[in-house]
């Protein structure tokens, strides 16, 4: 089956009045420190006395997930392995390595003859968007299920999965759609914008909700795809008979 699936980047401007509880992934991390962690409970100790709050570490298997107390004032940074990371080389004095190797794409599609996608909330300051063909939709890399599992994740598939692994890497929210599923014919109009009070949208888990007005959405023409940086919407969701 040949996967044909639209992902927009979303960054918005929040203003957060509580902490956050991340599940940070102990061997994660050790991928981008270049000297061996402390033991487990050392590296937790340390890190709840000089950077962030651990409010319990648990053992996943061969892996040990620490889950820790964001502030506010380091959501920017924080939310995000990658963002750990760099607090711990700090902390320990490690050298830091996030270089990542680069996969060759073809410049035969061109994203724009496919899709406009267009920003229409001042509460957002930038959005991207790639379309991606190709691929077989199947079950990700036992790794990545692996990871994604002992942060409290349940894999879908390649695809989907991959969405939530970068979130986690580097705590930018990415959405996949289903390029077929897409209101409109080429270029189909895709729209960062705030809900209008009544819509309503069915999300993955096939709940329900009314939005909102004021609420952020990436949609179609027709319709909400997703809450945006929050859940996806069941309507263009990624799945085998895409």
């Amino acid at each position: 089956m040949v996967l044909k699936t639209f992902v927009c980047f979303t960054m918005a401007i929040f203003v957060w009045s509580i902490s956050f509880n991340m599940h940070i992934s102990y061997r994660w991390l050790q991928d981008y420190i270049n000297q061996d962690l402390p033991e487990p409970d050392t590296f937790a100790d340390t890190l709840t006395m000089q950077a962030y709050e651990v409010e319990k570490i648990e053992q996943t298997g061969d892996d040990y997930v620490l889950d820790i107390d964001v502030l506010p004032n380091r959501a920017a940074d924080s939310l995000s392995h990658i963002g750990v990371a760099r607090e711990v080389a700090t902390l320990f004095n490690v050298n830091l390595d996030i270089t990542q190797d680069q996969t060759e794409t073809s410049n035969n599609i061109e994203t724009a003859e496919l899709v406009n996608l267009a920003v229409d909330s001042p509460n957002v300051r930038r959005a991207t968007k790639r379309v991606v063909s190709g691929i077989n939709v199947q079950e990700s890399p036992e790794f990545i299920q692996k990871r994604l599992q002992a942060v409290g994740l349940t894999p879908i598939n390649n695809v989907v999965d991959i969405t939530n692994y970068v979130m986690l890497e580097i705590g930018q929210p990415v959405h996949a759609f289903d390029y077929d599923k897409l209101a409109g014919d080429p270029p189909k109009g895709i729209t960062v914008r705030e809900a209008e009070d009544g819509e309503t949208i069915t999300t993955l888990d096939e709940n329900e909700y009314q939005l909102q007005e004021g609420m952020l959405v990436i949609a179609d023409q027709d319709k909400p795809l997703d809450i945006a940086g929050i859940k996806g919407g069941l309507n263009s969701q990624i799945d085998r008979s895409t």
